[in-house]
């Protein structure tokens, strides 16, 4: 059975959670700090509440803990979020697609 692909917003929430983590499989930070990395579109919408996108993103971040690409970690009474080697993969070969060095 073959994996289907993610759509663009899980994509650029993989793609944040890699940028935070430093893109290390190790590293786990809050959603807080993840955030900070949304591309600038996707920050925007965020901050001035747009339920729609906000329920598209907390979406996104639902299916890549179902389909393993990211995996919770509690720690001190806040949840952190660290990629898992699939997941760690995928954000490398977007990373490679975006052009970030």
């Amino acid at each position: 059975m073959s994996e289907r692909n993610l759509d663009s917003f899980e994509e650029r929430i993989l793609l944040a959670i890699g940028f935070a983590n430093g893109f290390s499989k190790c590293a786990h930070n809050s959603e807080e700090i993840i955030k900070r990395h949304y591309d600038t579109e996707l920050k925007k919408s965020v901050i001035s509440g747009n339920k729609y996108v906000m329920k598209k993103v907390r979406k996104a971040w639902d299916t890549l803990i179902s389909l393993t690409y990211i995996k919770e970690h509690p720690m001190q009474g806040a949840m952190t979020y660290e990629l898992t080697e699939k997941g760690f993969r995928k954000v490398l070969q977007l990373k490679d697609e975006a052009g970030f060095d």
